[in-house]
């Protein structure tokens, strides 16, 4: 453990604690902490197509390594970025340059 537990959970570490979020996880990388919350918001806003730049605002990040660090892109948003391109150029084989 990084830090000591604290004698005064915080509301979030009672919420999840009441809800078992983390029951039976051992290993802490599969736990619910609330930096799970903020990774989460970042990754979200990455799959929406908000720019690292915006996200690294938002998350008051000192450099856009920072937010390059731990914000992953699904398979499925770089999928569906490469379409989007492909349905910009003319005969491309997106859905638009089908047919």
């Amino acid at each position: 453990r990084m830090f000591p537990k604290s004698a005064h959970p915080t509301p979030f570490a009672r919420a999840v604690d009441s809800l078992g979020l983390n029951d039976g996880l051992e290993d802490a990388r599969h736990k619910v902490r609330f930096h799970t919350l903020r990774h989460t918001f970042a990754s979200w806003l990455i799959e929406r197509g908000v720019s690292l730049a915006a996200v690294q605002r938002l998350l008051r990040h000192s450099s856009v390594t920072m937010t390059e660090r731990y914000v992953h892109l699904s398979e499925d948003a770089v999928r569906e970025g490469l379409e989007a391109v492909r349905d910009m150029i003319p005969g491309g084989r997106g859905a638009a340059g089908k047919g």
